[in-house]
């Protein structure tokens, strides 16, 4: 049975692909008539076969690495208009968002979608510090360098939290070469909404000659939101605004040693979540007696520091992440307590993190017969959690709260590991890793009910050991064809599950009760990497199975204090996933170059997990079966100081299970599959740039994901034009 909207026929992917690919090739050959393609198109939006990488905690060539990766250079983020996690990902095949807005994102990569836990389940680092989270810190991505995709779990080089794989964001760093500046200024317009526009600016200077250099970016975004509220009568209640910054000094006083201090500040405000309520029947509305707010302030401090001994590089990365959650929501009392969808309740979140992490490793250097690394981690996580909820009386929030739990979790991770790759044959490399990795773990914490005295939950401590191993090998079948298998392990920290001891139910034993374990994956993974007529076409393509044991999830028990059924974490029932990607990237003629990419994933239970209504053969939720990018582009030359190109974007976003958390009122909250494109064109010259731009260009409705009985929708139609310069 669909659900109870009447979504328009969905354009059949054939014909999208056709649409935008005569948007794309159309213009480039009839600008082939009058105009000349730009004598050197050799960029490095195209050049994949030079681009280096740090997936392996050195410096290697993409195309050498014994695994599947996508790495966007800063040059591919301008071209495709990136400029936070959600225009990124929905680019590469393979990954796919459990969306909720800004900020408030979860990323799942083959198939392994968080159905519970305190962490996410892919790894994501900026400028090599860990930010762990359910859901990922959104930078405003301007002045990068790179973001690296890592496909598949990454345990044994980036630890705790990686059991999908990892997303790797690196900024520019300072340059002792000459003073720089550079600046963007954006307008743009949604449909169903109203105007936005950011402004971003970048200042490099070199204090002291060859030894001492600053780089400062700074940032504003003002984004209109698109969801009205029809009880207080406000519109585009879902805006967001964005602002920050970031500085960082590079010390190098000789070739041997250098050191990279860093600090980036944001603060993100955003209204009510990027939500319908179905009920209403009205597409893009949904209702509330009260506006609702996020705040989300995040803060990073890092320090990288490099020793060249010749034979080997020490590297110490050490940084300290804090990020602070505010959350006023309203939802309806048929949520919480199966009452009126027309009565409300209100609830006020403060989610504070704070993280400190440290590693030192030892990486050989040179391409020699035997290269190695081996290192040490630290990581101190601190994640608290205040809720109060209110009642809604008469249009405000009731003066005291009704419930109010207070959670302080704490955990300490201390790992050893090492990796090393050994030339077999001339063309044959294997490469071994190991990491040793101990969890300690306390809890602290305290609830209320109906204005009685707060339980206190002081459960003991507790802590996990185990090992991530790694095994790869690589072939050179010729010398612009690598072919590699690899098996990987990845892993995610357990915890308490808030739970106090004494108060076991009958049939769970006290440590089921007090304690969630870690969740693990392994991943068995062949692939190829490949290079075609002279470089102008490279074929990247990777197969996998995936092994999900010990899956967190939310559990239940009836509280009989409050009569009431009480959440926390469990581990229950195992799952797989499997599929495949493909990537080519191509450049036909010149001028003209092509992004393509492919991959199916087919992610289910492969035991029962009753507790989340979940059965063998169950696909795991928010995991579209197919997804598919493309983007084009073509550039020519106008005058000679003048270039101009047009390009477009498509992305197919296959249909995808719901969650196991979503209340059912229809037996059918799945999501349909659905298409977006885009379209940009624009001149520049060697130092500025002005286009024009399209997303979701067709206007695509579609409905994302769900939250409870909440609809998150796809943002529709955005237009919009962006000058930036660089001298």
């Amino acid at each position: 049975m669909k659900s109870r909207y009447n979504y328009k026929e969905r354009r059949k992917l054939t014909w999208m692909a056709t649409t935008v690919l005569a948007g794309m090739f159309i213009p480039a050959v009839a600008a082939q008539e009058n105009v000349t393609a730009p004598e050197n198109n050799d960029d490095a939006t195209f050049n994949m076969e030079e681009i280096v990488i740090t997936a392996t905690k050195r410096e290697a060539k993409l195309q050498d690495v014994p695994l599947s990766v996508r790495a966007l250079q800063g040059d591919d983020l301008i071209r495709i208009g990136a400029v936070d996690l959600d225009s990124y990902a929905r680019t590469v095949p393979g990954i796919s968002l459990d969306e909720s807005g800004p900020g408030q994102n979860r990323v799942n990569i083959r198939g392994l979608a968080s159905v519970s836990g305190r962490a996410s389940t892919v790894g994501y680092y900026i400028d090599g510090i860990a930010q762990s989270q359910n859901e990922q810190s959104d930078l405003e991505l301007y002045d990068v360098r790179s973001v690296e995709i890592l496909r598949g779990p990454q345990g044994t080089l980036y630890g705790e939290g990686s059991i999908g794989g990892s997303i790797l964001v690196s900024t520019n760093k300072p340059s002792m070469e000459g003073f720089e500046v550079s600046g963007d200024l954006e307008l743009s317009s949604i449909s169903k909404g109203g105007e936005g526009y950011a402004a971003r600016g970048m200042v490099n200077v070199p204090l002291v000659d060859d030894i001492l250099a600053m780089r400062f970016v700074g940032y504003y975004r003002d984004d209109s939101g698109f969801i009205d509220n029809i009880t207080t009568g406000k519109k585009d209640v879902n805006d967001m605004e964005r602002k920050g910054g970031r500085v960082q000094f590079l010390y190098q006083p000789n070739e041997e040693f250098d050191v990279t201090l860093g600090a980036y500040y944001q603060k993100m405000t955003t209204g009510s979540l990027q939500t319908q309520n179905p009920r209403i029947g009205v597409r893009y509305q949904t209702r509330a007696p009260i506006d609702e707010s996020n705040i989300q302030n995040i803060f990073q401090v890092s320090a990288n520091a490099n020793y060249d001994f010749g034979a080997a590089t020490l590297t110490s990365v050490t940084g300290y992440y804090e990020r602070d959650q505010e959350l006023n929501q309203i939802f309806s009392q048929f949520i919480a307590f199966g009452g009126s969808d027309d009565e409300f309740a209100g609830r006020k979140n403060d989610e504070p993190t704070s993280i400190f992490n440290h590693e030192m490793r030892l990486v050989s250097n040179g391409d020699e017969k035997f290269d190695w690394l081996f290192g040490v981690y630290y990581n101190r996580r601190n994640q608290s959690f205040n809720q109060d909820i209110f009642f809604v009386t008469d249009g405000a929030l009731d003066a005291d709260p009704f419930i109010s739990f207070l959670e302080e979790f704490k955990i300490r991770q201390y790992a050893v590991f090492g990796e090393g790759s050994y030339e077999l044959t001339e063309n044959l490399d294997l490469t071994l890793g190991l990491r040793y990795y101990r969890e300690v773990y306390s809890y602290n914490g305290s609830e209320s009910f109906f204005g009685g005295a707060p339980t206190l939950k002081t459960p003991p401590n507790g802590n996990d050991t185990n090992w991530s191993p790694k095994f790869a090998l690589t072939y050179k079948a010729t010398a612009d064809l690598n072919l590699y298998a690899n098996v990987t392990k990845g892993y995610r920290a357990g915890g308490h599950t808030a739970n106090n001891p004494v108060d076991t139910p009958p049939g769970l034993t006290e440590k089921e009760f007090t304690f969630f374990q870690p969740d693990v994956s392994w991943n068995y993974e062949a692939g190829f990497k490949g290079s075609f007529a002279d470089g102008k076409l490279i074929v990247n393509a990777a197969a996998y199975y995936i092994e999900w044991q010990n899956m967190q999830v939310f559990d239940q028990f009836l509280n009989t204090d409050v009569g009431d059924f009480v959440s926390y974490i469990s581990n229950a029932g195992s799952a797989e996933s499997k599929g495949f990607e493909l990537e080519v990237f191509a450049r036909p003629i010149d001028g003209l170059s092509v992004n393509a990419g492919i991959a199916y994933t087919d992610a289910t239970l492969t035991e029962d997990a009753p507790v989340i209504d979940g059965y063998k053969g169950d696909s795991l939720g928010d995991i579209p079966d197919w997804t598919v990018s493309l983007d084009a582009q073509y550039e020519f030359n106008l005058t000679n100081d003048l270039d101009a190109y047009v390009g477009g974007s498509y992305q197919y976003i296959g249909e995808a299970a719901d969650n196991f958390t979503a209340v059912v009122f229809d037996d059918d909250r799945s999501i349909d599959s659905y298409n977006i494109a885009g379209l940009r064109v624009g001149i520049r010259s060697d130092n500025w740039e002005f286009r024009l731009f399209a997303d979701n260009l067709f206007n695509e409705y579609n409905v994302l994901s769900y939250l409870v009985i909440q609809e998150v929708l796809l943002p529709p139609r955005k237009v919009g034009a962006k000058f930036s310069f660089h001298f």
